[in-house]
């Protein structure tokens, strides 16, 4: 939700993007906001002011940057919860400079199994950190927007990991 730099996000009204969804049949899509290094407050307010004209269309988010440190993440976790939020979403690496595997992600992964919550990430690193972070925090709901094959194992082994149908990131 909202404008990003480099990259196209959608920023029609709400009625424009359930008139696409209903155009492709989907029912209900989630979403979120891309302030990478931006005001995370901010991108959340947009996203929820997205998903209250269609509650029943939209599963809204809670964008959060490992950046910020541990005490903010929270206070913006808990704000979100508070106002309906129904799941996390990282970008670190490449996008949010934090290191996809470094000690900051544990923050909102804890937090997500805490409230039984969905957390996506742009990616989670290796299958062995996966393996780890999903045995370790079974009630949280891990999404993994882009993986390796071998995530499709660790699949196998857990039941709180799903693998997006984005393509993997590996050449075949």
């Amino acid at each position: 939700i909202g404008w990003a730099d480099p990259y196209h996000v959608v920023n029609d009204t709400p009625a424009d993007l359930v008139a696409e969804m209903d155009k492709f049949g989907l029912d209900v899509c989630t979403v979120f906001g891309m302030q990478i290094m931006g005001d995370n407050d901010f991108s959340n307010d947009e996203t929820l002011e997205v998903a209250s004209a269609y509650p029943s269309r939209f599963l809204p988010f809670t964008f959060i940057n490992p950046n910020y440190g541990e005490q903010a993440m929270l206070a913006e976790l808990e704000r979100g919860l508070s106002l309906g939020m129904k799941g996390v979403k990282l970008l670190p690496s490449s996008y949010g400079a934090y290191p996809v595997e470094g000690p900051a992600i544990e923050v909102p992964v804890r937090w997500a199994h805490e409230h039984r919550q969905i957390i996506l990430s742009h990616t989670w690193g290796s299958a062995a950190r996966i393996r780890d972070l999903c045995t370790r925090y079974p009630d949280a709901c891990f999404i993994a927007g882009h993986s390796t094959p071998e995530f499709v194992d660790v699949c196998r082994e857990v039941d709180n990991l799903y693998i997006c149908t984005c393509p993997f990131l590996a050449w075949n």
